[in-house]
């Protein structure tokens, strides 16, 4: 009987061995189903803030929520002021300056334009509003303009509007400068902010938003 007892007590142990085997085994395939979902979840995470969604629609929720591309607003206004002049022409710069003064202007925004294009290109991130920013510009013109693109924008429309003397071009280079306020510049630095939080806070309360 003695005997009996101890290869009960044997067989008793090796089954909670088994037992306790199976556990660790089922403790670890958790752990490593867990594990792996916390890489898949880490990697989507880096891609979403490198690549973003390429080409998705404004106001996708990975982009600033503007109201359309700022060159299609650009170029809306010089050709509604194109047509306007052409039918009711209104000048309004004295002769001999317009041609010397509007040159002057839109060469300071095209430079003002390619100076924002440099930085942007320079720390890899993206020009278009279409796809998320992976980083911050803060340095170059960016210093002392939170928004040089845009600001050479409207430079550029006052620009053409004394090339041509065309006060037309001129009042709708006052609504792009509004419209780009509300419609693009916001939403942006909205976004910005979401995205880059304490960073481009502290960027606002040091540089103007136009200059």
């Amino acid at each position: 009987m003695a005997k009996t007892g101890r290869h009960g007590s044997i067989a008793t142990a090796g089954a909670a061995r088994s037992k306790k085997l199976k556990a660790q085994e089922m403790d670890g395939g958790k752990a490593g189903v867990l594990d792996l979902r916390r890489q898949l979840r880490i990697t989507s995470e880096k891609r979403d803030r490198t690549q973003g969604a390429a080409g998705m629609a404004y106001g996708s929720g990975y982009n600033a929520q503007v109201i359309a591309p700022p060159a299609a607003l650009l170029g809306g206004v010089l050709v509604v002021g194109f047509l306007l002049e052409l039918i009711w022409p209104i000048g309004f710069v004295p002769a001999g300056y317009s041609l010397p003064v509007g040159f002057a202007l839109i060469f300071l925004a095209l430079n003002l334009e390619a100076g924002a294009a440099r930085q942007l290109i320079k720390i890899k991130t993206t020009l278009s509003l279409e796809r998320p920013a992976t980083d911050l510009a803060t340095t170059g013109i960016f210093a002392w303009s939170r928004n040089p693109m845009y600001l050479g924008m409207v430079l550029l429309c006052a620009g053409v509007a004394i090339l041509l003397n065309s006060f037309w071009t001129l009042i709708l280079t006052i609504a792009l400068a509004a419209v780009l306020q509300r419609g693009v510049i916001a939403p942006e630095e909205a976004y910005l902010e979401r995205r880059f939080g304490r960073r481009y806070l502290d960027y606002k309360v040091k540089v103007r938003r136009w200059i």
